[in-house]
């Protein structure tokens, strides 16, 4: 497996993984080019085979105190090989060496999974998002991370 920065040539790849993990509520290829493209974010891919099975992202402003992880995606395929929790740490590490004193990320209300790793990793639930994710009306739980 490969993890390597996402470059704007992985837009059709990723927007087709994006519609196969999220089919409910993927983001749209405008708002993939836009991660993609910003000069303050940090957008990963992990290939396996030479095929994307795996993206995050993360979101930091100059001199912001407050970083976001926008994104965290396996394919079903490529789940419970600790894929995830690698993006997730790369993240976390990015997100720390760009200055960020808390990191946020919302996360959905009934996927237990990921808010396991994100526990795992220190967040905890600082507010709810009622009826967030559409179209379905599932909570989005707002997690936050103080870092030292």
């Amino acid at each position: 497996m490969n993890t390597r920065m996402a470059t704007l040539d992985d837009l059709d790849a990723l927007m087709v993984l994006e519609r196969m993990i999220f089919p409910d509520d993927a983001w749209s290829t405008g708002g993939m080019f836009h991660e993609l493209s910003s000069p303050h974010g940090h957008f990963l891919v992990v290939e396996r085979d030479a095929e994307i099975v795996a993206y995050a992202g993360a979101h930091h402003l100059p001199g912001d105190d407050v970083a976001d992880i926008q994104t965290i995606a396996v394919a079903e395929s490529a789940r419970g090989d600790g894929i995830g929790a690698g993006l997730f740490d790369e993240l976390i590490s990015w997100c720390s060496g760009q200055g960020a004193k808390r990191i946020l990320l919302d996360v959905r209300a009934d996927n237990l999974v990921a808010q396991n790793l994100y526990q795992s990793r220190g967040f905890d639930t600082i507010a709810v998002r009622e009826g967030y994710y559409q179209p379905a009306h599932v909570d989005a739980l707002v997690m936050e991370r103080r870092l030292a």
